[in-house]
């Protein structure tokens, strides 16, 4: 099953975590996704994370329409970058508050720069699944692949682990599962680099088919 391998792939030793590729390689960081820890040593994650659970706590009584769950991707809807303030970001911010406000959509958007899959995972179990909402809405992985150099096998599994936990924690909600998207910096603008993405991409939807509430 899909859960099998995303548990046997994450119990890889930290060797065979990694997978060099482009211009040069560095000792592997690839995070194990089934042991979650913060990323307390990243300068303004901490607050990041504290503004997080501020803005769960400010919906607790609500049960909003989608949250959206991820990285600097999600955490640019905010205007902002590892929590503090970024003026090339606050157009982002202008479209976030026209779009999930409430008139039709109520959203929140819950995402921290850099983090991995096994980040994701820390920050719903140590404070975020306190947001409620009929859709939880997912983008996470590429810093396992671009920071970490995780192989394609592990950032699949991370993902699909953190989608099994919020189908567990949220048995009403569906979980949507982004794509990842193209980047075009440094070794993923090579043509290996989007073959690794396009890989993930397609076993991703091969497990969202197959599984109920997930798409």
């Amino acid at each position: 099953s899909w859960t099998d391998y995303a548990y046997q792939s994450a119990r890889l030793p930290l060797r065979e975590r990694c997978e060099f590729f482009g211009a040069g390689s560095r000792n592997c960081t690839c995070e194990g996704p089934l042991e979650p820890t913060p990323h307390s040593w990243l300068h303004g994650w901490q607050n990041a994370f504290d503004r997080n659970l501020d803005l769960v706590n400010q919906h607790k009584d609500e049960l909003l329409d989608v949250v959206l769950l991820g990285d600097s991707m999600t955490e640019h809807w905010h205007g902002t970058d590892l929590g503090t303030p970024k003026s090339y970001f606050q157009e982002n911010k202008q479209v976030y508050d026209e779009l999930f406000s409430g008139d039709p959509v109520k959203g929140l958007a819950l995402g921290i720069g850099g983090d991995q899959t096994g980040t994701l995972l820390y920050r719903l179990f140590h404070g975020e699944f306190g947001a409620e909402g009929k859709v939880y809405w997912l983008l996470i992985g590429i810093n396992d692949l671009l920071g970490g150099q995780c192989t394609s096998d592990l950032v699949v599994a991370g993902t699909i682990l953190n989608v099994e936990a919020i189908l567990a924690a949220k048995p009403s909600a569906t979980v949507v599962v982004n794509s990842l998207l193209p980047f075009h910096r440094g070794v993923l603008a090579q043509s290996r680099g989007w073959q690794y993405i396009q890989s993930m991409n397609d076993r991703l939807e091969c497990y969202a088919s197959g599984r109920e509430r997930v798409e």
